[in-house]
């Protein structure tokens, strides 16, 4: 079985985005789905997300480390 998979994660991350007390924007999805995408394929990840103070970075970051989690990875 692959390190990291994509379905397994997917399920993590709905079921953190129901505990958000927002919805994520279309850009935050985008960057969100990069970086799982990233991570799927099983090497180190170098991506830099920027954007102002507000822009939703740090949920990126929590939903990409709970699906990562989920899977008991690092």
């Amino acid at each position: 079985a692959p390190l990291f998979s994509r379905p397994e994660s997917e399920a993590a991350v709905s079921d953190l985005k129901t505990r958000l007390p927002f919805q994520l924007t279309r850009g935050q999805e985008r960057s969100l789905n990069d970086v799982l995408d990233d991570i799927a394929k099983g090497h180190p990840m170098n991506r830099l997300i920027q954007g102002d103070v507000g822009s939703g970075k740090t949920a990126v970051a929590f939903l990409a480390a709970g699906a990562v989690c989920a899977q008991g990875a690092q």
